[in-house]
């Protein structure tokens, strides 16, 4: 390839996306042919080459929390990488799937293997020890995650929409109710911010710290324990936004068990990976649409490794099955 000539330099002559040159490296179907040409013009003329003979393989790494014993058997997951991999196929990418211990610091292959690594894409957790050893060994990665990236570290990632995320779940929640609290794992408690600022943005107060539950993990039986606490504590709140589905589902069993009824005395609000998982309102993450964008930034890293890095954030949908006829609200 012709020196400095990069995805970004090829947009620009053919006069189009980086994302369509990308496609057309990788001879995606569905293409408009105009849209081709002049990108493989622009790529002659310029003297872009790709080495068709050489076949990519990246690495899709497994990074569970210490609680997740087995997120192969999670559905999110396994929908994810299911994306992840069909994608990297239609682009003629070979995948790989690595499957760490929590807290891993570093990908645990020979470094002959490690070589054969075009890059990598990061699922769930990975800590900055393993980030260390990726920049180390100059391997590119992106991300797959909407929590926070340790250390402060600048790279590529693709995760949920959390701005909006927040905006959207607390508009539902004072549409039905004055306040509310909270309940996350220590993992996912970022979002509490989140929440916080839009409550400031209207003027309103904050949600008061003893309506503010963390968790130590994402086991169940924390929120089980927790809620438990809540309900001797006495002080309930109309509205309580849950970690994820099924420890909201948990929380409503025991809620009911003890007389409280869901949604009159308390509305539950969560966060949920399945269309199936619409019993209670909840914001929809679609791991596949995550999954795909993850893989397509991937491509798009190692077509032009000059590029800088991307936070690419995707939109949650609102789905309500509190009210009869909200159905699911495109957010």
């Amino acid at each position: 390839m012709a020196k400095n000539v990069t995805t970004t330099s090829i947009a620009k002559r053919a006069g189009v996306s980086q994302s369509t040159v990308s496609r057309v490296i990788n001879n995606y179907r569905g293409i408009n042919r105009v849209k081709r040409e002049s990108v493989l013009a622009a790529m002659r003329e310029l003297g872009y080459y790709a080495n068709r003979n050489v076949r990519r393989r990246v690495g899709i790494v497994i990074c569970p929390l210490p609680e997740q014993k087995n997120m192969m058997a999670l559905e999110f997951f396994g929908n994810q990488i299911a994306a992840q991999e069909a994608w990297l196929e239609e682009a003629e990418a070979e995948s790989m799937v690595i499957n760490l211990s929590a807290g891993a610091a570093s990908l645990g292959l020979a470094p002959s293997k490690l070589q054969e690594l075009s890059g990598v894409i990061l699922l769930n957790a990975p800590s900055m020890e393993l980030l260390d050893s990726l920049r180390e060994a100059k391997i590119p990665f992106v991300i797959n995650t909407g929590a926070g990236i340790p250390g402060g570290i600048i790279c590529n990632t693709v995760g949920p929409d959390e701005a909006e995320t927040c905006r959207i779940g607390c508009e539902y929640l004072l549409k039905h109710r004055p306040r509310f609290g909270v309940m996350f794992s220590e993992h996912n408690a970022y979002r509490i911010e989140g929440y916080q600022q839009e409550l400031r943005k209207r003027g309103l107060p904050p949600i008061p710290e003893e309506d503010v539950h963390i968790v130590s993990t994402t086991d169940i039986t924390n929120f089980i324990d927790a809620t438990h606490q809540l309900i001797r504590s006495g002080r309930r709140p109309p509205a309580l936004v849950v970690d994820f589905y099924d420890a909201a589902a948990a929380v409503r069993s025991i809620l009911a068990f003890s007389g409280i009824r869901v949604p009159e005395d308390v509305l539950l609000f969560t966060y949920s990976h399945s269309p199936s998982q619409n019993e209670i309102p909840s914001l929809f993450q679609d791991p596949a649409a995550l999954g795909r964008k993850a893989a397509r930034r991937m491509l798009e890293i190692l077509n032009d490794p000059k590029d800088p890095p991307h936070h690419i954030r995707i939109p949650m949908i609102l789905v309500n099955a509190s009210e009869k006829g909200d159905g699911m609200i495109n957010s």
